[in-house]
């Protein structure tokens, strides 16, 4: 199994590094008044759909339409992370791996950076390199944790949780334990719930074969963003959540077509000082 694992972080890095290109944006617009979310809208057979206007969506705050202020479409600069939580024998091949990839693929408008979880708890590890993601010079932010633990959900998310609430950035998680037969569904459902509330998505492979693709599709729903600011209707400074839903529909062959869209969950409103 240690081989396995091995090649599936050495698939995974070179995979992510050479098909990223556009991720979320933190919430920290260039308009202190804007709500700034990104979306992927993706038709019934999985693909991503790109070229969709700014009429063609629908965003709503705890289910009151909002007007689109500001929309923009694709390749737009990111800054992700790849958080490698695997055994100590394949973290230097899959550093080194991809470091190649970034230079190899010259990807001088998007910055990418490589931790380690190495002996820290899980849920700290991911806490730092969230933070981490906060510090890099573009406001499209994105981060991939690969973790081979059995239970990776064994401490606390809270802090991650409340993090990804409080930003916009995206969490992709790709879980293979070493021991399959000692997996928790409990963790599983944890990593799932924490990619749904960030937009992101979470999966669980069982082969090598599938890891690559895996990081295929991260990197096209990377490539096929939509960046949508609003101005709530909502002017309370009360510091509550507040729930983000968008819907889009395009037309095919004259008829019209409803789309399934990911976005974050939501956001905190901001709070009277």
């Amino acid at each position: 199994m240690k081989r396995n694992v091995r090649l599936v972080v050495l698939l995974l890095a070179g995979a992510i590094l050479m098909t990223a290109a556009a991720a979320p944006a933190s919430q920290t617009p260039s308009e202190s008044n804007l709500v700034y979310v990104h979306a992927t809208a993706i038709e019934s057979g999985g693909r991503f759909v790109t070229g969709i206007s700014k009429d063609q969506f629908r965003i709503f705050e705890d289910n009151v339409p909002q007007n689109i202020a500001s929309f923009s479409a694709n390749d737009i600069p990111m800054t992700v992370g790849i958080l490698l939580d695997v055994e100590a024998s394949a973290r230097e091949q899959a550093r080194k791996m991809a470091l190649d990839s970034l230079t190899r693929n010259s990807l001088s408008s998007n910055e990418v950076f490589i931790d380690d979880a190495g002996g820290s708890p899980l849920n700290d590890a991911v806490y730092q390199s969230l933070n981490k993601l906060l510090k890099g010079r573009n406001e499209s932010r994105a981060l991939v944790l690969m973790t081979t633990r059995n239970d990776p959900a064994a401490k606390s998310f809270s802090k991650v949780r409340e993090f990804l609430r409080n930003h916009d950035v995206r969490l992709y998680v790709i879980g293979i334990p070493a021991r399959p037969d000692l997996a928790s569904d409990q963790a599983r459902s944890l990593l799932r719930e924490l990619a749904k509330v960030s937009g992101g998505d979470a999966f669980f492979p069982t082969s090598a074969i599938q890891v690559q693709d895996i990081y295929l599709k991260i990197g096209r729903e990377l490539r096929n963003q939509y960046r949508i600011g609003y101005r709530s209707t909502n002017a309370a400074t009360d510091g509550k959540w507040r729930k983000i839903r968008i819907n889009a529909e395009v037309t095919d062959k004259n008829k019209s077509v409803k789309l399934s869209v990911r976005t974050r969950t939501g956001y905190y409103a901001p709070a009277q000082k």
